[in-house]
């Protein structure tokens, strides 16, 4: 007959426990961000950083990369950020975009390898190049910060040339292109002019000549000199930190050398689907 501690008793045959020291652990990686922590807030994690961990893409991540609603929203990215940045502290929509696309890069890169292989029509015989970048050679931008102040609030003041106005300024993150996409479609919606560019000028100034009201800076944005506007356009852009992420290939049929921006399309992050 059996006991009560015989009925508990594991038998000889049955699967041995799983210790924890058996577990795998995820291998991480740290990738160094062009902003290096210069244009965050005090309050963010991201603050005077210049590297973020993240964990090397798992069967996980390959579910988020081809889920079909993720994909219909457009927020494919965001979540694979989400799921590989290990400091959880850090929103990927609060993300500058350039720091974006720089651990875009390096979660690519850990997890199939260095070659991005891309298909380029050429400028001058349209021939069909396949040309490979090395992911490994992806520089940071060279920007030019003359006549350009910044703060300790991760924004930065520059004198327009016309008004002689201070205006101080912000690098726009995820969360403010989400937010100026959202109120352009609004007004789509209520078949209002979207002023798709003075919507951008209200995420990116947050003063002028040091006042922060709301109503001061649309008053001045709305009567700002198209000279002004282009001057700021032109500098915010050698500002803006961000990866060199461009091809420079020699066409094979005509010796043409063909230069562009490199894609990160769908097969960035899968290049190889097999059989699944």
């Amino acid at each position: 007959m059996l006991t009560n501690a015989d009925k508990f008793t594991r038998p000889a045959s049955a699967p041995p426990q799983v210790e924890m020291s058996n577990v795998y652990s995820v291998p991480t990686e740290y990738v160094e961000i062009p902003s290096q922590g210069g244009f965050y807030p005090e309050n963010h994690p991201l603050y005077k950083v210049n590297k973020v961990e993240i964990k090397l893409m798992t069967t996980k991540e390959e579910d988020i990369l081809v889920n079909p609603s993720y994909m219909e929203e457009g927020v494919t990215f965001e979540k694979l950020l989400k799921s590989i940045i290990i400091d959880k502290r850090i929103r990927s929509e609060s993300l500058l975009a350039g720091d974006r696309n720089a651990l875009l890069v390096g979660a690519r890169r850990g997890a199939y390898g260095d070659d991005y292989p891309i298909d380029i029509i050429c400028d001058n015989c349209s021939e069909n190049i396949e040309h490979v970048v090395k992911l490994s050679e992806v520089k940071f931008t060279e920007n030019n910060y003359d006549n350009v102040e910044f703060t300790e609030k991760g924004t930065f003041v520059v004198e327009l040339p016309q008004s002689k106005v201070f205006v101080e300024a912000k690098i726009l993150t995820g969360e403010d292109e989400n937010s100026i996409q959202r109120k352009i479609e609004q007004k789509l919606k209520h078949k209002l002019p979207t002023e798709a560019l003075i919507e951008r000028y209200r995420h990116i100034f947050t003063s002028v000549n040091g006042d922060d009201s709301i109503y001061t800076i649309n008053n001045f944005i709305n009567s700002m000199p198209i000279g002004d506007s282009v001057y700021f356009k032109t500098k915010y852009a050698k500002i803006i930190p961000d990866i060199d992420f461009v091809y420079e290939c020699v066409c094979v049929k005509c010796n043409h050398s063909n230069k562009g921006g490199v894609p990160i399309l769908a097969n960035f992050f899968w290049p190889n689907p097999g059989i699944f």
